[in-house]
Parts: structure tokens; sequence; C-alpha cells
């Protein structure tokens, strides 16, 4: 259990000075100005957050007098808010948010569905790259925060958040999007149960002593470390779906297969828009009809829709009815056309030219003498039908094959032992090619080799990123089962990999990816600019 100063100190690194110190008769200003300190919205039931009935916090002794009833809060920055005080809350719009602290994933798992532990879930996090600051434990799942902790050049510290501005049209708050709907996609990759649909910097679960169930305090990145981590796993991503296309003419698979509606920007924006009392109905309608589609169960589908805000509430017995008639009827998901009437109503032209359902139908199949793009759907391709694949392909190909064979093993296996037959015969990578890659993917510090040669002979790899997830977890969990293959390592040439996993991960004061060459560095520099004062 966390001492009273120790979770003092996470709510102030989550928040960053987003909000003052100490109490204050100020107001806060209606205009947004960057670098300045905001306020965020809090809530102590869940009813009350769906009614946005909840309380503005504009200092964190507000925030410490309150902690102890609060269950959810934004905690990411907004300039203004209206409202609070029993007056429905107004104003928290990503437009309006002054700065970036945290992406948060919410994950659900159904009623009949037991919940991994939170060793389980460390764990899928780590294998995707992904380094969890905070897990709070949910009713029904988890939320997990991943802290952004940018350098202060001024102090040398990690300790500032991202700020959002209005220039270049807010290129940064889509940046940050992407960012968390790709941290979303990876984890949905080993949790299928990740809300994909709710806001990437609304409401969350508020953190308390008895619901932090994981905390580390330098598993944080600067956003520069997000987006590099991001556009990797884009490239990774569609590195897997490059060479396997096929054309079909099938409109029903072409429309369905893999489809959610919503995972699409239309649900995310009607699912938060201030929706007048003559349209609650039918968006509650249309909504429904597209977690029908998404393969959402009835009782889901209710509870996601406690985001929707109205001017005038519905009643909980009017929003089941809305829900069960989109469930009973015919349809098969939302109406595009009644989904871009709801938009209209709702958005900006530059937003409605964003959010929109476009039409398709007037395009033609072909372009000249070649298929339209939009009539190729992705599937894995059988390896035996793939005639030729490049070197590079097949070095992407193996990593995928020791990477699954990983995910088999338990947690204190460190190597795969296999010999390069095996591999051979499971990658379809030629005997002489396999033995090249091997020692390519060894230069470039992906993978971790051991051959045993003679008739007994056999190769005993672990790829460079398994190693390191099996370092952490052993070190963050201090189970005994777990720190077998440590010891094996120590004994290997690569006991200074270990020991630099092992430093990274005890210091608290630097971001655990972040170079520690770079850090020191910007801290020499950071000296030398507090010295030369002139």
């Amino acid at each position: 259990m966390l001492n009273q100063v120790e979770y003092n100190n996470i709510l102030e690194r989550i928040l960053k000075n987003g909000i003052r110190q100490f109490k204050s008769n100020t107001v806060v200003s209606m205009t947004k100005q960057v670098d300045k300190n905001g306020v965020i919205a809090g809530y102590d039931s869940k009813r009350n957050m769906s009614q946005q009935r909840g309380l503005l916090y504009r200092s964190m002794e507000q925030l410490y007098g309150d902690s102890e009833v609060l269950t959810h809060w934004t905690p990411n920055v907004f300039s203004w808010l209206g409202g609070g005080n029993e007056r429905p809350i107004y104003g928290h719009t990503e437009e309006n948010l002054i700065q970036i602290n945290t992406f948060v994933a919410d994950i659900d798992f159904p009623a009949h569905e037991e919940k991994p532990n939170i060793y389980t879930i460390v764990l899928y996090l780590l294998e995707e790259g992904l380094l969890p600051t905070l897990v709070l434990d949910t009713p029904r799942g988890y939320h997990v925060y991943f802290l952004i902790q940018n350098l202060n050049e001024e102090t040398g510290d990690y300790n500032k958040a991202s700020y959002i501005s209005k220039a270049n049209t807010y290129k940064s708050l889509r940046v940050a999007k992407r960012i968390s709907e790709n941290i979303r996609t990876a984890i949905k990759n080993r949790l299928p149960q990740v809300d994909m649909g709710c806001n990437h910097f609304g409401i969350f679960r508020f953190p308390t002593p008895k619901n932090i169930v994981h905390y580390e305090p330098n598993f944080v990145d600067t956003f520069e470390g997000y987006l590099n981590w991001s556009k990797a796993f884009e490239d990774k991503e569609k590195a897997k779906k490059k060479s396997k296309l096929t054309v079909i003419g099938n409109k029903k698979a072409r429309r369905t297969k893999g489809f959610r509606q919503t995972e699409t920007k239309w649900f995310d924006f009607l699912l938060h828009a201030d929706i007048a009392e003559g349209d609650r109905n039918r968006t509650i309608f249309t909504l429904a009809l597209a977690c029908k589609q998404s393969g959402l169960a009835v009782e889901d589908c209710i509870d996601l829709l406690d985001q929707v805000q109205f001017n005038k509430d519905l009643s909980d017995r009017e929003v089941k009815r809305c829900v069960n008639s989109a469930y009973n009827g015919r349809y098969a998901g939302a109406k595009g056309t009644h989904i871009n009437e709801l938009i209209e109503s709702y958005a900006t032209p530059s937003q409605f030219q964003k959010y929109a359902v476009q039409n398709r139908k007037r395009v033609s199949t072909l372009k000249g003498n070649r298929v339209d793009p939009m009539y190729w759907v992705k599937f894995k391709k059988a390896r035996e039908d793939r005639k030729y694949s490049h070197f590079s392909e097949s070095q992407a190909d193996l990593l995928v094959y020791l990477e699954s064979k990983e995910k088999e093993m338990s947690l204190n296996e460190l190597y795969l032992t296999v010999s390069m037959k095996d591999i051979a015969e499971a990658t379809k990578i030629p005997l002489s090619s396999l033995k090249v890659i091997l020692k390519e993917l060894k230069d470039k510090k992906l993978i971790i080799v051991q051959t045993k040669r003679g008739r007994n002979g056999n190769t005993r790899i672990a790829t460079r990123k398994a190693v390191e997830t099996k370092v952490l977890m052993a070190v963050i969990f201090k189970r005994k089962s777990s720190s077998s293959f440590v010891i094996e390592l120590m004994k290997q040439e690569d006991k200074q990999f270990l020991e630099s996993i092992v430093s990274r991960y005890e210091d608290k004061q630097t971001p655990f990816k972040v170079n520690a060459q770079e850090t020191i560095r910007r801290s020499r520099s950071v000296l030398i600019r507090a010295v030369n004062t002139g």
C-alpha cells in the first residue's frame, strides 16, 4: 500500500504542474493559453460522470482534499471548463486541451470472462514494446496509464508535459491521437478486450492507493519516444500486410471483413458530441447499431453509451429500449446516410469532411487497366503458395516465427532450443540463406544465438526484445521461478546487456527508453547555460 507522500507524488507526476499547487480565487481565462495553469474535472461516481455532474479542480490542494471520494477524472488538462458544483460540466473538447500528460487504455472484460491477473497484463504490454507506468484495477478490467515525461531543458529533469496549441491546425493533437490509436491497437494484438472507441483524452478512472496495482516511476517516455515507437509499430504492421493481398469480388466480404464501426472516427465523434434533445434517440440507435455490427454484447453496448452527452439526459429505461430495438431489428449496422445527417448537425464544415462516411458506390472497379485499391482485401497467404520472398522479408518472417514461439514459452525459459533444419522447414527459408540471416540479425543486436555443433547439435536462440521483457518481469515482480534465466544469462557473453537493462530499470529519474549518453550530454548543456549568464 502506498503512503500519502508516495500517492501524492503519483498525482503530481501525472498532472505535471498543469494546475496550480494551492487554492486561488483567480478565475481561469476563457481563452486558450499554452504553458499556463488550466483545469481538470473530477467525478465521485460513474452515474454522475455519465451525467457530467462533477467538480472542477484548479489546484492540487483541492484534488488532495477530494482524492478519497473521486472515482473518475480527466488526467489531461484543459484550458478552461464551465459548470461544476451540481451543474453539468462543459468545455472538455479536444481542441480545448492545454496539455497532454498521459495516454490511457481501457481494458474491459465481459462479465462471464475472468480477467487475467496484473502479472499477465504487464507481460503482454511489455511484449508489445509498451511500458505501463500505472495500472489501475477496475470492476471489469484495468485502466493503463502511459505517462509522457519530456525533458525540461532548464533543469535537466524529465517532468514536462506535451502542450497543445492551434499552430498548424492542432497538428500536435492529431499526432498524439495517432499515437494513442496505435497504443490501443498494439494492446489489442494481445488483449482484444481493449476499448478502441473511448475518447483518447477524456474521462478515466481516478488512481487511488486501493486501485493502483502497478506503478513503475521510470516506465515513462518522452513524446518523441512514443512517436518513434508509433512509427515503428506502423511500419511493422504494414510489413505484415504488404505481401498478403488478393482481389475479391464479394461486396459483403469487402465491407465486413475485419471492420468494426466502433473503431471509426465518426463513432468517436458522435459518442462525445453535445447532442440536442431532438436527436437523442436517433443518436443512441445509430451508435447501438454500430456496437451490434462490431460484435458487442447488449450489456457492453449500454455501458459504452454511458459516455454519450445530452443537453437533457435520457432515462436508463429509454437508452435500453433504443439499444434493444437496434439489436432486435433487421439492420446489420449503422447506415452511412443517417450517420452523416447526425454529424452534419453537430460538426463544423472541416469536421464534417473529416468524420463523414464516404460514399464509394460511384467509384469504378477499374482504373485504366488495373484494379482499384479499394477492392483489395488483406489476408494471410499460405506459405506454400509463396513462390518468392525477398531477403528482408525472410528476416521479418524469421522474427515473426521466433516471437510466436517465444510467446508459447514459460516465463522462466530464456532460449528457444531448435535445430537449424527445423527453423528452415518452419519458415521455408533455405538453409544457406538462414545462416546469413541469423548472422545479420545477431550483428544488428536483434537476437542472441548460441550454436552447438556436432551430431546432436542445436541452436539456442532468443530475441533481445524477449530477453529484455523477461528480465524486467523478473526484477518487477521478484519471482524466484523467473530468476533462473537471469542467472543463466549472467554466465553468457551478454552479461553487459542484462546489466544495462537492470541499471535502466533502477534509474527512477530517467525514462527507461531514453539513451543514457544523450541524457548526460543534455544535462551538461543545461549546466553550461546556467553558468553562462552573460
